[in-house]
């Protein structure tokens, strides 16, 4: 769903886990990265201070249907926007374009 709605304005790379979306990151030096905190392999929040560490001026947005206010804290301490699932696309294009007018 994400592609879909993303890719007609922007290029997008994906990354089935935490572990790879970091090592894609660092690989990459995309504008912004879109993670979901619940993944495998490393969760959301990890794969955020990862990147961060690396490439601390990477705009991140996380996501998240877990309403756990730790997670929902540590994360937003971290990334640059932050959508509780169900979001519309229409706030995923918001802080898509938010980010990247930075």
């Amino acid at each position: 769903m994400l592609t879909q709605t993303l890719e007609d304005e922007h290029q997008i790379l994906q990354a089935n886990n935490g572990l790879e979306a970091v090592r894609l990151a660092a690989a990459e030096n995309p504008d912004v990265v879109i993670l979901d905190l619940d993944m495998p392999v490393m969760d959301g929040v990890e794969a955020a201070r990862q990147i961060k560490e690396q490439l601390p001026q990477l705009k991140i947005i996380a996501m998240t249907g877990q309403h756990n206010s730790e997670n929902a804290r540590m994360v937003k301490e971290i990334c640059d926007a932050f959508l509780e699932k169900p979001f519309r696309v229409t706030e995923l294009r918001e802080a898509v374009k938010a980010l990247l007018d930075y």
